[in-house]
């Protein structure tokens, strides 16, 4: 079994190279951020997390989130892996594939989470949640046909909004103490994962300062639409109850 703390060294040890993690200008993730000034208040305050947070999310949505998860991750590792391909740089190429590899681990963690809840092995998903599938079509799509830096704009919202939430538990930990689901939340508040959604916003920066201000604009909104993918799948794992 994939110990969590383990899997967060793992995201430590991905090595950071001067020449590309340098501190390149902060306008496009500065601007990307403020165009979604009130999305992690509706993110958060949305129900899914809200009882995820306390508690108490029910099992049958938390089981079907788990199940909807492991699509969702074995796509966005394949996208990855695509994306690291379009780079030119050791250091780059190397983020993204590390990250595809982690991800991967994730997909078995998943699982594990699955059986330690409930004492048996996860099935194999008999159909994806429209959300999901388009979310995931979405990405594929950016990496395989758009412009670099749109691609990884399209495939940053997973990174940061999980960078959001894990933020957002810090905050409230101490009155979760008994949430069946803290170890799943607390993966996502370990600071060691803060550092690579850094390191991934300082590679967004450097292609936004290299890109055209219509480029900027692209990237923006593909970025804007994949959070809006991430908030309805939370939205559609709640209705499971």
């Amino acid at each position: 079994m994939i110990d969590r703390r383990a899997f967060v060294f793992a995201l430590g040890t991905c090595v950071a190279y001067p020449s590309v993690f340098a501190s390149y200008p902060k306008e496009w993730t500065n601007e990307a951020e403020s165009a979604l000034k009130d999305y992690v208040h509706g993110l958060v305050s949305q129900p899914y997390l809200k009882e995820l947070f306390n508690g108490t999310l029910s099992k049958a949505s938390f089981n079907y989130y788990l199940e909807q998860n492991v699509f969702y991750l074995k796509v966005y590792a394949r996208s990855l892996s695509l994306l690291a391909s379009k780079f030119s740089t050791e250091e780059e190429i190397r983020f993204f594939s590390h990250h595809s590899s982690v991800t991967i681990d994730l997909i078995s963690y998943s699982r594990e989470t699955y059986q330690r809840i409930n004492q048996k092995e996860m099935s194999v998903l008999a159909k994806p949640e429209k959300t999901v599938l388009d979310y995931v079509n979405f990405e594929a799509a950016h990496c395989a046909f758009s412009d670099l830096s749109v691609a990884a704009s399209a495939m940053y919202p997973c990174f940061w909004v999980y960078w959001q939430i894990g933020m957002e538990y810090r905050k409230m930990k101490r009155a979760t103490e008994n949430n069946p689901y803290s170890d799943w939340l607390a993966g996502y508040s370990e600071t060691a994962y803060d550092e690579q959604v850094k390191k991934f916003g300082r590679i967004l920066n450097r292609l936004a300062a290299n890109s055209s201000p219509a480029t900027r604009k692209e990237m923006l909104a593909a970025f804007v639409s994949g959070c809006g993918y991430e908030k309805s799948f939370f939205e559609a794992c709640y209705k499971v109850r």
